[in-house]
């Protein structure tokens, strides 16, 4: 039983319930284990706020997020800010 923004099966259905009842009482939601495009674009037309997931990036260490973030933003284009870095 697998997420799939096509197929209506009882993960869809669940998980639309989630979405649509954490966005009645004003909650953002936050999909978790998304792990390719499928998953996030099923999440996302079903109004999920946030996800996190390998399909964004793998467990890291804390010296490894700078330079993740700087590949992020130069091959993506995504980040519409720099984020400061702890020294």
């Amino acid at each position: 039983m697998g997420l799939d923004a096509e197929e209506p099966n009882d993960a869809n259905a669940i998980v639309r319930a989630i979405i649509q009842l954490a966005t009645a009482l004003r909650l953002k939601t936050t999909a978790e284990g998304v792990e390719n495009r499928a998953q996030f674009e099923a999440l996302r037309a079903k109004g999920c706020a946030e996800m996190q997931g390998f399909y964004f990036a793998k467990p890291m260490t804390v010296d490894e997020i700078p330079q993740f973030l700087a590949d992020w933003e130069t091959k993506r284009g995504l980040i519409t800010r720099k984020l400061p870095v702890a020294a």
